[in-house]
């Protein structure tokens, strides 16, 4: 689907979406509908607003379990619970007692879990269309619940992004070595060339503040993940996540991703091409749509990192990402099936969404309607 909105000439070309995610055709409407109507559109480059203002949605991760845990499994659990409080993931976690009724996304989860053993743990992704995804799955452990939102790249990507890069580009290597550094150097001359062409959008009056300090610049970078580095392997299962047609056979497949780690589409084979990366860095700095979060392509990544740090001042109540609820005490029994950290971040993000979606529907209407008047007093005459 096209995602350029720019009055810049473009190569024709077009940003694959997440494969099974896809923005869809009422999204590309609105989006072209934006494009149309640039007054509709903040000047804020999209990569920037998405890291100020676009609160990275959450995924639940479920443990599903028979009774009471053992001192073992509520290590695990407390080892979730501090990477959504300590480390700041974007990661709710529900207690399921599966002899107890299951509320309606654990219901959903278990029912696919054929035969597994408890405890379990299924974390699954809470974006738009794919609500209920499974990104990762399998025994309960400590060690796997330091690792599910932490990892070395995921350390080394947020750190880029907090440093005000437009876009690191991921590329998940295939395991071939030479395709691998061809797909690199492609990537790497690509961007090197949208560094020096392209241009950042000019200030508008209506712009909304930009509070954080960093330097707004055009900058891209690269990160190699290996394959098989078993270091990142809950987080390269996840990246693949309902991507089949990029797993088999491995090929080399690159995520470009900004704001608070959104990944905006999986690149392989004809769709890493130098048109494609072109028109994906034009969308990323340009200044099109980039206030409604819901209608822009792509899909938020787990990771733990404290996206409001880059503030100096304190954001207004609104605005700041919300903390999660205190732990269960050690003595509350699991009969209860409890969302334990659970983040109004979703909330919060679903309700920004409605009023801007509303703005955005009611100045649409009207455009429409002066636009069908002009045509009937154009037809008349």
């Amino acid at each position: 689907m096209p995602l350029i909105c720019s009055n810049r000439p473009v190569r024709a070309a077009r940003v694959p979406a997440f494969r099974g995610r896809g923005a869809g055709l009422t999204s590309a409407l609105l989006l072209t509908f934006l494009c149309a109507f640039p007054a509709l559109a903040c000047n804020v480059p999209v990569f920037r607003y998405a890291l100020e203002r676009w609160q990275a949605e959450p995924y639940e991760a479920v443990v599903f379990h028979r009774g009471p845990l053992s001192p073992a499994d509520r290590a695990a659990v407390v080892a979730l619970e501090k990477a959504r409080d300590d480390a700041h993931a974007n990661l709710n976690v529900t207690l399921a007692d599966v002899d107890f009724p299951l509320g309606r996304l654990p219901a959903k989860l278990w029912k696919s879990r054929t035969n597994a053993p408890l405890p379990h743990l299924v974390v699954s992704y809470q974006g738009g269309a794919t609500e209920g995804l499974v990104a990762w799955a399998g025994p309960l452990g400590e060690s796997t619940a330091r690792t599910l939102a932490e990892s070395p790249v995921r350390r080394a990507l947020a750190k880029e992004l907090l440093a005000g890069k437009s876009a690191v580009w991921l590329l998940l290597e295939s395991g071939n070595a030479s395709a691998d550094a061809a797909a690199a150097a492609l990537i790497e001359k690509e961007l090197r060339v949208q560094e020096k062409e392209l241009e950042l959008p000019p200030a508008a009056p209506d712009d909304p503040k930009m509070r954080a300090k960093l330097p707004l610049r055009i900058a891209f970078s690269v990160l190699r993940l290996p394959r098989t580095d078993p270091a990142e392997a809950p987080f390269i299962t996840q990246l693949l996540a309902g991507e089949s047609q990029t797993n088999q056979p491995p090929v080399p497949v690159a995520f470009p991703v900004f704001g608070r780690g959104r990944a905006l589409a999986a690149l392989s084979g004809g769709d890493l091409s130098a048109d494609v990366i072109e028109s994906a860095s034009r969308f990323l700095t340009g200044a099109c749509s980039c206030e409604v979060k819901e209608l822009n392509p792509g899909k938020d990544l787990l990771l733990a990192a404290d996206w409001d740090s880059i503030f100096e001042e304190a954001l207004p109540p609104e605005e700041r990402t919300p903390l999660a609820n205190p732990a269960i005490p050690p003595g509350l029994g699991p009969e209860t099936n409890t969302v334990i950290g659970a983040s109004t971040a979703g909330a919060n993000s679903a309700a920004a969404a409605n009023q801007n979606f509303l703005r955005l529907a009611l100045t649409s209407l009207v455009a429409l309607g002066l636009f069908c008047g002009a045509v009937a007093l154009w037809r008349k005459s």
